[in-house]
């Protein structure tokens, strides 16, 4: 039995897949295994946008590889991977056709972070002149402390910051 997998659930499979935090040894032996249907962040810039990840929120580069369709990059945070493939210029435009697909149009964040002080990530952030579209703000359920802002390639990544076992607040 084959699974429909809509076309725009890709990116918000990724990002759940980049929320789920991954074992340190695991990250250095292997990568961790992508959801079914989701994709790699495609980018005309690969090197300035592993420059942004690295500037920005901390990630490092531990794979550069050649493949067929071209440069692959893994960056790693804390346990967390994410993947970015070189991608045409003109390619990255034509969305929907081939199967070249960028996730800087989606709705939703294309890559979702964990961090300690979201307030604090932001005021540095825009510090540095990142795009905030999102200010900190509790969620609804009270589980997280939410923000979202942009990277190099216009997608949106989002801040999460657990609230349960902040300073005063009951576990």
């Amino acid at each position: 039995m084959t699974r429909f997998v809509p076309r725009f659930a890709a990116p918000a499979l990724l990002a759940l897949t980049l929320a789920l935090p991954i074992g340190a040894a695991s990250a250095q032996t292997q990568p961790a295994p992508m959801a079914s249907g989701a994709r790699a962040l495609q980018s005309a810039d690969l090197e300035g946008t592993a420059s942004w990840y690295r500037d920005n929120l901390g990630f490092r580069v531990i794979s550069d590889r050649s493949t067929v369709r071209g440069r692959l990059l893994v960056l790693e945070r804390r346990g967390v991977l994410v993947e970015v493939a070189e991608a045409e210029a003109e390619a990255e435009r034509k969305l929907g056709q081939d199967d070249v697909e960028t996730t800087a149009s989606v709705a939703g964040p294309a890559v979702t972070l964990l961090v300690s002080d979201v307030d604090a990530q932001v005021d540095t952030l825009r510090g540095r002149n990142v795009v905030v579209i999102d200010e900190p703000h509790d969620d609804f359920d009270g589980r997280f402390r939410t923000a979202w802002i942009r990277d190099a390639d216009g997608r949106i990544v989002e801040l999460r910051e657990p609230t349960t076992g902040r300073p005063g607040e009951a576990s």
